[in-house]
């Protein structure tokens, strides 16, 4: 793995500069393509290691995009449910689980900041987010910012819902 961080963006250095040499602004836009994918690369190394130290059951992945890193947890068995807010990474995700046939990944369309109540008959016929089974891991790759800045979320409030919510974060 780590050969292959090395040699991508040696190799995409190569094709950008030959391709693009005269247009800096592309030059940036393949520049931070580059840093992505040695960013992910070296994500995925921790977060496995992180999961498989812990062993967790069960895993939610809130802000999980298309599922890249709820992949992870499900493919070292963990039942994992990939939260996002858009519908499109949503669809993504179901598309890809459906194709694969992957059976414990569930996406799931969520806003965290307005999560569905209890519904149904005396709101006890389904569960609210905070009344479902917890999860023994949650990842928020990605979210904490967006749940603080774009959201206006205090930091302390946020840390207060992960730490009700699992034992891991």
């Amino acid at each position: 793995m780590q050969n292959m961080i090395i040699k991508i963006p040696k190799t995409l250095s190569l094709i950008g500069s030959f391709f693009l040499a005269s247009s800096s602004a592309l030059e940036n836009q393949l520049s931070s393509f580059i840093f992505f994918l040695q960013s992910n690369l070296m994500n995925f190394d921790l977060i496995k290691e992180f999961i498989d130290e812990i062993s967790p059951d069960y895993v939610w992945d809130l802000g999980a995009n298309t599922g890249l890193f709820s992949r992870i947890a499900q493919q070292l068995g963990a039942t994992t449910i990939a939260f996002d807010i858009d519908p499109g990474a949503v669809e993504k995700n179901y598309l890809q689980v459906k194709s694969e046939k992957e059976n414990n990944l569930l996406p799931l369309l969520l806003d965290l900041t307005n999560p569905s109540p209890g519904l149904g008959w005396e709101n006890q016929e389904r569960d609210s987010l905070y009344d479902r089974p917890k999860p023994d891991l949650i990842m928020a790759l990605a979210l904490i910012h967006h749940l603080a800045i774009t959201n206006n979320t205090p930091l302390e409030m946020v840390a207060s819902m992960f730490s009700n919510l699992a034992s891991w974060l």
